[in-house]
């Protein structure tokens, strides 16, 4: 009996973690020059016209590099963590920029071919006032840092603008983010 009750806590335990990860997904809005590539679909008689492909930015921890790079950067410390990343990227941060509020992975799901640029939405856990700017020190798959900046909507989340370059460097392979604002 002791071992159902454990493995019901658990199961609850899990499901809670993956609605939580599902919550905290970033909202991905494609801009107006998107090229959208649309098919028709007929269900049960109804025929309608949907997008084909569904871009989504979203947690992952399923890339062995990018969980070492963050363990890395969080074995550094919040006060070495910009030590870490390439000068030439950290000299390109407005004086002032050194708060290192987050590092998490993430992971741009569906097709980015057709796609120009794309404004993702982040929720992260640092609360941010509306209007701040922050900057998103990126590393891909690729081994390269990409410097990308962001501003705080009216609900504090973080909104970046994803272009096609930026998309395309990315790909779909998990990828590392370092939030810094101003300190």
């Amino acid at each position: 009996m002791k071992k159902i009750i454990a493995l019901v806590l658990i199961l609850m335990m899990i499901l809670s973690i993956t609605t939580a990860m599902t919550e905290d997904s970033p909202k991905v809005k494609p801009s107006a020059d998107t090229k959208t590539d649309t098919s028709t679909t007929t269900n049960t008689g109804t025929t309608y016209t949907a997008p084909r492909e569904s871009l989504r930015v979203v947690l992952t921890d399923d890339n062995v590099v990018t969980a070492e790079l963050v363990q890395k950067l969080t074995d550094a410390g919040a006060d070495k963590v910009l030590d870490e990343i390439p000068e030439d990227i950290t000299k390109a941060l407005p004086e002032g920029f050194t708060a290192v509020n987050e590092i998490s992975t993430w992971k741009v799901v569906g097709n980015i071919e057709n796609v120009n640029s794309a404004e993702v939405t982040f929720k992260f856990t640092s609360p941010y006032t509306k209007g701040d700017t922050v900057y998103l020190l990126v590393y891909t798959s690729a081994k390269e840092w990409l410097k990308l900046a962001g501003k705080a909507d009216d609900e504090g989340n973080i909104v970046v603008t994803f272009n096609k370059d930026t998309l395309t460097r990315l790909g779909n392979d998990p990828f590392v983010v370092v939030v810094v604002s101003k300190a």
